[in-house]
């Protein structure tokens, strides 16, 4: 990967991927990490809208040094903390800090509407990208909507009783909600008029963590007596409960093949084949902190981990021993993504030496002295957080003023 990744780089908005070599840290000692206050979003301008440009191909390794922005979403006035992509079209929805929901065509760059449902605490599409699913905690309910004009479709209550949490199944077929009791209901909201199905609380308390497997077939509770449970999810029968972690269980991650599962207590992550649901072992590090970030690499052969302020571990899967350490994140880590073909992993640091970085893959090796890595955008910009599309073509930043920076690849 040398030649052009080797040459210089790094100017405010345009990526120079991979031309920078951060250097491995030793394992010892564990350097003290300085944070500054994060200043006010009314003391920088917004970033310019930019014309909206498609990108040439998808972003890898090879090619990352070539981004460029290509456009951005404005409409927000909060940062951007939730991105949810339509299963089959180019659209997408962003969620923000006051709660708006956005819906927006990736072929054009523009926003198609704002759904008019104040408080949404979650926002995806159905499996048929026909309706929008939004999720209101504050009236605990949840509401569908076209997703062609944005009209409200119907209205349900999920519970009286009050709503703790909701996750829902990557493919957008059902939602998980957890009430104020500690029970877990789950319902097909695209297709029922109340729940398909209610899972009695543990201990009479909400669980630590609930998730579906990719393929929804499985849903995992994590509960208050620090037990994992697994679920069928079709019809909500115990298929298994895993016992001795000790402490709570969260968060919860699953490999895209759904064969594995990282569940976090504490500064331990441990690995669950889940077939067989047995326990393979589990990667720990005094600076670990799974609940800034815990996600496996689209092979899952790797496992990036968040750590205490400035640091990421990424592990070896089969050996759940650490491949590296990433320094220099200049501020308080807040997320990490892996690129669709996995040759780049993306993290975010939201102090004001912060920015988005983009790390080859390939670079992170316990015998590296260097890491290769490259700067998306920094200082003065306030990142938060980040997404890729679908199809590697874009990546999406969210600056810490409202607006969400698009960066892709324009050269053939």
């Amino acid at each position: 990967m040398s030649g052009k990744l080797g040459r210089a780089a790094a100017l405010l908005f345009a990526l120079c991927l991979l031309a920078a070599c951060v250097p491995a840290p030793a394992p010892t000692p564990t350097p003290v990490y300085k944070t500054t206050a994060d200043p006010t979003r009314t003391m920088m301008p917004k970033p310019t809208p930019l014309a909206w440009v498609a990108p040439a191909s998808a972003i890898t390794a090879s090619n990352a040094a070539n981004l460029a922005r290509v456009g951005s979403l404005v409409e927000h006035a909060a940062t951007v903390n939730n991105y949810s992509f339509a299963h089959k079209r180019p659209r997408l929805l962003t969620r923000d800090g006051l709660s708006e929901v956005w819906v927006w065509d990736l072929d054009t760059g523009k926003a198609l509407y704002k759904l008019a449902n104040p408080n949404s605490g979650l926002a995806f599409y159905t499996p048929d990208d026909s309706q929008i699913v939004t999720v209101n905690y504050d009236t605990r309910t949840v509401a569908t909507w076209d997703a062609e004009t944005g009209k409200s479709v119907a209205a349900l209550t999920l519970s009286q009783n009050g709503i703790v949490a909701v996750v829902a199944a990557d493919d957008g077929s059902a939602l998980a909600v957890t009430e104020r009791t500690g029970a877990v209901s789950v319902w097909r909201p695209a297709t029922a008029r109340g729940p398909a199905y209610t899972i009695p609380a543990a201990n009479g308390q909400p669980p630590a963590a609930l998730a579906f497997t990719p393929d929804s077939t499985l849903l995992f509770i994590s509960g208050s007596d620090f037990n994992l449970r697994a679920y069928d999810a079709a019809s909500g029968a115990l298929r298994k409960e895993l016992t001795g972690f000790g402490s709570a269980v969260a968060p919860l991650r699953f490999s895209q093949d759904s064969k594995l599962l990282a569940a976090a207590t504490g500064t331990r992550v441990f690995l669950i084949d889940i077939p067989t649901f047995a326990t393979l072992g589990s990667s720990s590090a005094d600076d670990l902190s799974p609940q800034k970030g815990l996600e496996f690499s689209p092979d899952g052969k790797r496992l990036a981990v968040g750590g205490s302020l400035d640091v990421v571990y990424v592990f070896d899967v089969l050996t759940r021993t650490p491949l590296a350490k990433l320094p220099g994140q200049g501020g308080q880590f807040s997320a990490l993504a892996w690129s669709p073909d996995g040759s780049l992993l993306m993290t975010v640091a939201y102090s004001p030496q912060g920015g988005a970085f983009l790390w080859a893959v390939e670079s992170l090796t316990q015998s590296a002295e260097k890491y290769q890595r490259g700067t998306v955008a920094g200082t003065p910009d306030q990142m938060y957080n980040g997404a890729w599309s679908p199809d590697g073509k874009r990546l999406f930043i969210g600056d810490g003023r409202g607006p969400v920076l698009v960066f892709g690849n324009t050269r053939p």
